[in-house]
């Protein structure tokens, strides 16, 4: 298929000297290099390592807390902040 594309000039000419000394036409470089890199597509980068979220714990959730409920959670935050003594909040527990 034939189209139009704008490519820079020092780009253009690296192109087609490349194409030149691999005896190939200045098509098939630009389509292999447009193959190649749109096969990296949602690759990690070369050197680069996937993130991989390391966890600790029972793996679940503290019973009586339903994340898909705010007031659940923040019910949870409330009473781990409150004196088991007192009941009362301690707001230096909260920093």
């Amino acid at each position: 298929m034939r189209t139009t594309i704008d490519i820079q000039d020092e780009l253009l000419a690296r192109a087609k000297r490349f194409a030149s000394s691999c005896n190939k036409r200045l098509a098939d470089v630009v389509n292999d290099a447009l193959q190649e890199a749109l096969s990296r597509v949602g690759q990690p980068a070369t050197g680069e390592e996937p993130f991989h979220l390391v966890t600790y714990g029972s793996g679940g959730v503290r019973p009586g807390i339903d994340l898909s409920d705010n007031g659940s959670i923040q019910d949870a935050l409330d009473e781990s902040t409150r004196d088991s003594d007192t009941g009362r909040m301690d707001f230096d527990l909260l920093r």
